[in-house]
């Protein structure tokens, strides 16, 4: 009875004991990187001759993104293996063989961070020789888009002890490094030899350039890495002990002295590069696509590439039925790279598979425009077909869909000297077009004025209205539904435009005072400020060239005025492009023929344009003009 007391008594005090544990409230965010506490063999080390080295750690870590972060310079045609071992990680080179009496830099990036926050290393670079001394030179500099002036990061900087245009394509380079987010690149611990640097996207990680299809760029002269003295001033200070009129003590750091310190300096360290993108000078065509039943989309690698582009149907009982009728056409951008083909006949259009001939001009070996034939074929197959069993609710914007087609105009505003225009989705037989009415309103009134349609030259779907337009007037362009139908029999949705011709004083006016050209053939061009940009004339960093469209663009060969008028209410930005060539365009440079893209000058400078003012701005082609601090952080992050 007593022992059964006692188990009983045992059982209700383990229950509470239970029940009055706590949960942990957890603490503050663990902010501290992992430290290095021992590695193996140490950095540094000389006459490596192992194929493994281990890097040890003061808390559990995990790798990140290792194998594209990881850089080993003079670079492997296999990378090391990195595997983790909690708190330590394992680097095997057995994949591939170091070279004899090479040192050797291992970069991780911020691939190493701790297990339970992933807080990152940081910058922590591993070095070791295969011989018996440490080389000790070091070069470094900057890299930008050459078109933006943008600082750009991850991209592949390479050095080379072969001095051959060629090297850069066929052979592995010395050294490599990458730029960081500052487009900054530094190499360390190089042989004191002569270098040639490229920097190319490297895409297919190979370290290897492929001319045309990754972006490039090149220091022209050949590089010699020096050593040479130098003098930093450093300030010294020291902690004091203050007491407050409360008794609290408290330490104030303050300057003890002035050091003028000596040291080695490494270069060059200024490096400039300029990456860029290569004209193409081989053809070909991309795979086609048919996303609709009645057109087919292809793209050419060169400009110009689709305008000798002629397709055969291979199907023989089909191209009896076409006969020599007309079954396609061809629609182009202005620069004839990319192709639209409508399928014209609907007896070919209806088809779900189609086996075409595609007959174009392709490059050969020798970079020559030759006659090829591709046999292509081509499956429709529908979007959004839904399920065998499965309804699918339609919405009215899907039925009206199924029984019309649209037509798209311009906006609510013209500018002066723009044109109105109407683009079809699909083609439109020309029978109906003339239901098209355009008035005029005069006084409180819309009155019937004369116009004339002018189908475009490139887009055959779209047709431009042609009247004498009045600056301050306002108009309407109606279509009634089913007055026109495409080449397919499908009716034009009615659609009516009302749209205004602006005012003269709506628009403002940019005059800009050009300096220190030096008889130099300059464009000054205009651009849209990106929102939340500021002015200033410090730092820079990153986008792309293409992440704006130049707007209005003047020549100039002497220092002066440029005038931009009618310039719409907005912030824009200037750019000065040193057109060595004088064709009135920003050209970019080719590697194998040693030439750089031609210099753009930034200002970097916000410029408010109010209607029915006038705002000048000077120009300096002298001043290096640079992006505002704010703007770089925030790029950044």
């Amino acid at each position: 009875m007593i022992k059964r007391l006692l188990f009983a008594l045992t059982i209700t005090a383990l229950i509470c004991a239970c029940a009055n544990r706590g949960y942990p409230e957890g603490g503050p965010r663990d902010e501290t990187p992992p430290e290095i506490i021992k590695e193996e063999p140490y950095s540094y080390s000389t006459n490596f001759s192992g194929n493994k080295l281990k890097i040890y750690f003061n808390e559990f870590v995990q790798l990140k993104d290792v194998n594209s972060s990881l850089m080993v310079s003079p670079p492997l045609k296999k990378k090391p293996t990195v595997s983790n071992r909690g708190k330590y990680i394992v680097v095997d080179f057995s994949r591939d063989t170091l070279k004899e009496n090479s040192t050797y830099n291992l970069d991780f990036g911020t691939s190493i961070v701790d297990n339970n926050e992933g807080n990152p290393l940081g910058y922590y670079r591993y070095v070791f020789s295969t011989g018996s001394e440490i080389d000790t030179m070091e070069i470094g500099g900057k890299l930008v888009d050459a078109e933006s002036g943008d600082p750009l990061m991850k991209i592949l900087v390479a050095i080379y002890k072969n001095h051959h245009d060629s090297a850069v394509i066929n052979e592995l380079p010395a050294y490599v490094a990458l730029t960081d987010s500052a487009g900054n690149f530094r190499f360390t611990n190089i042989q004191d030899t002569l270098y040639r640097l490229v920097a190319f996207e490297d895409a297919n990680t190979d370290y290897k350039y492929i001319p045309e299809s990754e972006n490039v760029g090149f220091i022209d002269t050949i590089i010699k890495p020096i050593v040479f003295p130098a003098t930093r001033i450093d300030t010294i200070y020291k902690t004091i002990q203050d007491t407050l009129t409360d008794g609290a003590v408290v330490d104030t750091l303050v300057i003890d002295s002035i050091a003028q310190v000596d040291y080695l300096a490494y270069g060059p360290a200024n490096l400039f590069v300029r990456l860029f993108g290569e004209e193409k000078t081989q053809n070909y065509m991309e795979s086609p696509k048919r996303s609709e039943r009645e057109n087919i989309a292809t793209i050419f690698a060169m400009p110009q590439g689709g305008r000798d582009l002629k397709l055969l149907l291979t199907d023989s009982l089909l191209a009896d039925t076409v006969g020599a009728r007309e079954w396609y056409r061809i629609e182009r951008n202005p620069s004839f790279d990319t192709i639209k083909i409508w399928l014209t006949d609907t007896f070919v259009s209806r088809r779900d598979t189609l086996n075409l001939v595609f007959n174009y001009l392709k490059s050969d070996s020798l970079k020559n425009l030759v006659p090829s034939f591709d046999t292509i074929r081509m499956n429709y197959k529908p979007e959004n077909t839904p399920k065998k069993g499965k309804k699918q609710k339609m919405t009215a914007q899907d039925s009206l869909a199924l029984i019309y087609t649209e037509a798209k105009t311009n906006r609510k505003s013209l500018d002066i000297g723009e044109r109105g225009y109407i683009l079809f989705d699909h083609p439109v037989l020309s029978d109906g077009l003339d239901s098209i009415t355009l008035e005029i309103k005069r006084d409180t009134v819309f009155e019937p004025i004369n116009f004339t349609l002018e189908q475009d030259s490139l887009n055959f779907r779209k047709y431009w209205i042609e009247t004498e337009y009045i600056s301050g007037a306002e108009y309407k362009m109606k279509i009634d539904t089913a007055q026109i139908h495409t080449i397919y029999g499908k009716p034009i949705l009615g659609l009516e435009n009302s749209f205004t011709v602006k005012k003269t004083e709506e628009y403002g006016t940019l005059k800009v005072k050009v300096t220190n050209t030096h008889n130099r053939p300059i464009l000054i061009e205009v651009y849209q400020a990106k929102k939340g940009s500021t002015s200033s004339k410090k730092n820079a960093t990153t986008s792309a060239a293409s992440s704006f469209k130049i707007l209005k663009s003047r020549s100039i060969d002497h220092d002066g005025e440029v005038l931009f008028d009618l310039m719409n209410e907005g912030s824009y930005m200037i750019r000065a492009v040193i057109d060595e060539n004088r064709n009135g365009k920003w050209d970019t440079g080719r590697y194998l023929e040693h030439r750089q893209p031609e210099n753009v000058k930034y200002q970097y400078i916000e410029i408010p344009i109010k209607s029915n003012f006038d705002v000048e701005q000077d120009f300096d082609l002298d001043i290096e003009y640079t992006k505002p601090i704010e703007e770089e952080n925030k790029n950044k992050r």
